[in-house]
């Protein structure tokens, strides 16, 4: 039980990394990149981190009360059916949860590298052109 509660927490912090990481970078503060592609990709990552964990967070939640009935049979008046069924359930939640905890993990920490990739390269962006804008300058000098 503790260790579904330990994935159940990891997963509701993936989530909330992921959405804030989202937020942050693209709505409050643009660091994205000027090519689409890799935007989208590092947003449908992240996106997807976000789906999976939350469903983690979910069946763990359903996971852990079925443990907290199954302790407890009389107090939820479970019959020998019911028990056999929310022992089958158990055993499927707790053998899916770390599979789809660790997808998620790897799709996050493949948005992460992507998004670090981004910054490298709009860094060499500026200091190559030393934040001048040359178009602009060349726009200028023409019209004089």
């Amino acid at each position: 039980m503790t260790l579904l509660r330990l994935l159940v927490f990891l997963n509701l912090i993936i989530v909330f990394f992921n959405f804030i990481f989202i937020f942050r970078n693209f709505f409050i503060k643009y660091k994205g990149s000027n090519k689409l592609y890799k935007n989208v990709i590092m947003i449908s990552f992240l996106v997807i981190g976000i789906f999976i964990s939350a469903s983690c967070v979910i069946e763990g939640k359903m996971g852990i009360d079925i443990m907290k009935a199954l302790e407890n049979p009389e107090g939820f008046s479970l019959t020998e059916k019911k028990i056999q069924i929310c022992q089958s359930n158990l055993k499927g939640i707790t053998s899916r949860i770390p599979h789809s905890t660790i997808i998620s993990f790897v799709i996050s920490i493949l948005a992460y590298l992507l998004f670090a990739n981004i910054q490298t390269e709009r860094k060499k962006k500026t200091t190559k052109t030393g934040d001048w804008d040359y178009d602009k300058i060349k726009r200028n000098q023409n019209n004089k």
